[in-house]
């Protein structure tokens, strides 16, 4: 059987090496503003809680058209179909907790979840991309 387009292994391992590295290094600027943050709970007169909304359903769109293929593909081993569906899982909670978070508690731990949802994002896409 032959495939429009084939992964090389060179490309797998270029993915799987570039997802955690950049994870790990964006997690430098991340602390760097949970160090520098007021350290104060935030309130819906913020533009920064609206960014957060923002960009938290960006996320939860991003998760849904990474998800939803997965609904009818054969292809997908169910392992592989366990484990994004938990990583999916994990962000959509992440994108949706920070948005009261921000509300309750300081600030910067609102946007610790909401990093931390992309960067699970990020292994939902390769985990897909090494299975599909």
């Amino acid at each position: 059987m032959t495939y429009a387009y084939q992964q090389s292994l060179n490309t797998n391992s270029m993915l799987a090496f570039i997802v955690p590295v950049l994870s790990l290094i964006s997690s430098i600027p991340a602390y760097l503003a949970y160090t520098h943050s007021a350290h104060q709970i935030g309130s819906a007169s913020d533009a920064d809680f609206y960014q957060l909304i923002s960009g938290s359903s960006v996320q939860l769109l991003s998760i849904l058209v990474l998800v939803i293929p997965t609904f009818s593909n054969s292809r997908l081993a169910p392992m592989a179909w366990f484990w994004t569906w938990v990583l999916a899982g994990a962000s959509t909670l992440c994108a949706i907790v920070a948005i009261p978070l921000y509300l309750y508690v300081h600030t910067e731990w609102s946007a610790m979840v909401s990093f931390m949802g992309s960067v699970v994002q990020g292994f939902v896409t390769l985990q897909l991309i090494f299975t599909l």
